[in-house]
């Protein structure tokens, strides 16, 4: 989740010595064609969610937390197989169509997490500059996740990113 905020907030420097997006949410096309590993994403993303849901309907803690866990390694290999950090000089568009993704993919992580973490979650929420608005699962929020860029507006600005975690040395 770090990684996809700090993509957004300027601290990668590859993004520094570009344009940047400045910590706002860009812009995507409507009428966006996905390619296979967006597909893929999706598919996954939505399986992982249901298992999710079904889990904590039946105070099943542990397969909640192993589903939420798969979504976040699924956004880790999404953002590693479309490599953001080369679209952003390469194709602006498409990285911007990711990069939005992505962070709907953090929203829901946060919402997620909750019962698990609560203060992380609402670090991640505060970090997106969303408050305590986040993700619900309700079925309108749920049928949400098929489209992960649609989560969070465009234009949004995020706020400062921070590690969510401290070192253990």
């Amino acid at each position: 989740m770090p990684q996809i905020l700090m993509m957004i907030g300027w601290n990668n420097k590859k993004i520094r010595r570009g344009a940047g997006y400045d910590s706002i949410i860009p812009d995507v096309l409507e009428d966006v064609v996905l390619d296979e590993v967006d597909l893929e994403f999706v598919a996954n993303l939505t399986l992982y969610v249901q298992e999710y849901v079904k889990a904590m309907e039946k105070a099943k803690l542990k397969d909640g937390l192993k589903a939420t866990m798969a979504i976040a390694i699924e956004g880790n290999r999404y953002f590693q197989k479309t490599a953001v950090w080369k679209l952003f000089n390469e194709d602006r568009l498409r990285c911007s169509f990711v990069i939005k993704t992505l962070v709907g993919v953090v929203r829901v992580l946060a919402c997620l997490f909750q019962p698990f973490m609560p203060s992380c979650s609402k670090e991640v929420l505060n970090q997106l500059a969303l408050g305590a608005n986040g993700f619900s699962l309700r079925e309108d929020d749920i049928a949400r996740i098929e489209k992960p860029w649609d989560i969070v507006p465009s234009g949004h600005k995020i706020g400062k990113p921070n590690p969510l975690f401290k070192k253990v040395v």
